[in-house]
């Protein structure tokens, strides 16, 4: 008889493995955040189980953290530490007329917290890439917006609590999945 219940309970979990993945939905009011600095209404920001597990890797968290903080990720200060400088971000890049600048930015802070981009000279030089066409003026303070991005990702990596760690995963995926136009 147990026996017999083992073998349903595996057929059952072969049956729904892989006919479709799991995933994770992104609180309404941090896809909200995100749709506003990139002024494209992103819907919504769901995390697949695999890109879960990727994220926890890449930032120094585990895979249940990030699924655990995904609904309340903007509550974090993981999340709304990086923000405040993403909104600044934001700024420059609408004044400026280059949204897409804002996601370019986010992706280049987000590759050096978590050691993709290897030094200072490639991470200006992705930094130029993305202020192209901006005005002197505009570029610069974008520049310092993303710096100061990447050093509040690096030290909530440093010393932030899991649950912090998770969030600032989040919200680097969030604003690498919403394709600005």
């Amino acid at each position: 008889m147990l026996t017999a219940v083992a073998v349903v309970a595996l057929g059952l979990t072969a049956c729904t493995g892989g006919e479709r993945e799991a995933a994770v939905q992104l609180a309404k009011s941090a896809t909200s955040k995100v749709s506003s600095a990139v002024g494209h209404d992103a819907g919504e920001i769901k995390v697949a189980a695999s890109d879960a597990s990727k994220l926890a890797s890449r930032y120094h968290t585990s895979a249940e953290e990030v699924t655990a903080v995904a609904g309340q990720a903007d509550n974090y200060s993981g999340w709304s530490i990086p923000q405040a400088s993403a909104d600044r971000m934001a700024e420059i890049a609408k004044a400026a007329k280059k949204n897409k600048a804002v996601s370019a930015g986010v992706d280049i802070a987000c590759a050096w917290a978590a050691g993709e981009i290897k030094n200072s000279e490639q991470f200006q030089s992705s930094l130029v890439d993305a202020t192209v066409g901006m005005a002197y003026n505009d570029a610069y303070a974008f520049r310092q917006a993303t710096e100061q991005l990447a050093d509040r990702l690096t030290k909530m990596q440093a010393e932030g609590t899991t649950k912090d760690k998770a969030a600032a995963a989040l919200f680097c995926y969030g604003y690498s999945v919403v394709q600005v136009e």
